[in-house]
């Protein structure tokens, strides 16, 4: 009878897995085929719940949601369908002079970009899946545009603009060394709006030591790094942790 039980709970979990074949992230309920699936994380009860809250009425100018292009739906947090699945960067607890370098996730490798003249880049050391996410975006906050090319745009609706500038590497991220691509068949990542952050989403499969090269997404402005955006109130971070071995644990 323990057996069984123990049994039942497994078949009512639900795990964050990719997908071998189709090279994506999914949403699987115990007992799938592990040859079939690689197990990344276990979701709680009450984060499978907000993963299937459904936005029937969005407003643009929130930020507060994310919109599905294969369902044509929005969502409290992310499809349950075509999920997204975030990964974290290394902590660095205090402002350094290497401070970005040193948040970038094990398996990401800066070096010189293979864009020419674009300085250093981020590279796979593994393959990375459709619906994997990474962000926030990190930097100062200023009134003003970085002409580097490290900024993005922020528009609040009840605010004035906002750039965030990641030019500093004492108080940015790793995200800093993403490159833009040349043509749009380079283009790997989007970049999106979430309450209040930015974040670079994989929108189709990266093959190991492939560079990343970001694009922003048509809903969010029609130049580079423009994004309408209302704060939310909340913060929402819809991933359990799990003791299952993730190949993207930093």
């Amino acid at each position: 009878v323990d057996q069984q039980e123990e049994d039942q709970v497994d078949q009512d979990d639900n795990f964050f897995v990719v997908d071998v074949h189709a090279r994506s992230i999914k949403i699987m309920p115990g007992g799938y085929n592990e040859k079939k699936f690689t197990t990344l994380e276990k979701i709680s009860v009450k984060n499978f719940a907000l993963l299937n809250e459904r936005i029937h009425s969005p407003n643009d100018d929130d930020d507060g949601h994310n919109y599905c292009e294969q369902c044509v739906m929005s969502f409290r947090v992310c499809c349950p369908k075509h999920p997204l699945y975030r990964i974290l960067d290394r902590l660095v607890e205090h402002p350094i002079d290497d401070r970005a370098r040193k948040t970038t996730p094990a398996f990401i490798s800066i070096k010189t970009s293979s864009i020419p003249n674009a300085g250093l880049g981020a590279f796979t050391l593994t393959e990375l899946p459709v619906g994997v996410v990474f962000g926030p975006y990190q930097g100062i906050l200023s009134k003003e545009s970085d002409t580097k090319g490290y900024s993005w745009k922020i528009r609040n609706v009840d605010a004035p603009s906002m750039y965030l500038d990641g030019s500093d590497p004492k108080y940015s991220n790793w995200m800093r060394f993403i490159n833009s691509p040349r043509y749009e068949r380079e283009q790997n990542l989007v970049a999106f709006q979430y309450n209040g952050s930015v974040y670079y989403r994989v929108i189709k499969p990266i093959d190991c030591e492939q560079e990343l090269l970001v694009w922003y997404g048509p809903k969010y402005g029609e130049s580079v790094g423009v994004f309408s955006t209302k704060r939310s109130s909340t913060k929402i971070r819809p991933f359990a942790t799990t003791d299952v071995k993730n190949q993207f644990i930093i």
